[in-house]
């Protein structure tokens, strides 16, 4: 067999113009949390809350010529700060419709967060947030943890290690 280069290099420049010039196919929806964070963040600041964002994802240090992980913990919600009462808040952002999809970190921290009396929730829109946070701020005092706790997700399962793929026939 004889390797035909006339049609080897038409084929390997017609894969570099789909490569860098043919328009390519993007998701409608880059990042569907940024929807929420902006949606809270925006109430949260009417209310005089105090928010920081907290986001676990690698960036790009020239100076080391690498990405750098993020400093911190595995769970760390997204929103931390506090209310203008000085009170702790915490809020973990999903995409509309995903409140449900928390990790088992996630769900540990939160929890953590509420049994030393903060506002800690998961939330997939602003309506739900102020929602909770209206209810919370009306109840008792001694109340407020039983509120929040309600209001978050079922802990996810621990993975077993030895539990089989699939279930034995």
């Amino acid at each position: 067999m004889t390797y035909d280069y006339k049609k080897g290099v038409l084929k390997a420049l017609e894969n570099n113009y789909k490569r860098n010039f043919e328009p390519k196919a993007t998701r409608k929806n880059e990042a569907p949390e940024k929807l929420v964070e902006s949606e809270c963040l925006d109430w949260l600041e009417s209310i005089g809350a105090s928010m920081d964002i907290y986001d676990s994802k690698a960036v790009w240090s020239q100076q080391y010529g690498g990405y750098l992980s993020q400093k911190v913990i595995e769970g760390h919600s997204d929103l931390g700060g506090n209310f203008i009462d000085g009170m702790a808040a915490w809020i973990e952002l999903k995409a509309k419709g995903k409140r449900y999809n928390v990790s088992i970190e996630q769900w540990d921290f939160l929890h953590d967060k509420i049994k030393t009396n903060a506002f800690a929730c998961v939330t997939d829109s602003r309506s739900h947030l102020q929602q909770l946070y209206k209810k919370w701020s009306e109840s008792p005092i001694n109340e407020r943890r039983q509120l929040l706790l309600a209001d978050l997700p079922k802990r996810p399962e621990k993975k077993s290690d030895n539990k089989p793929l699939f279930d034995p026939e």
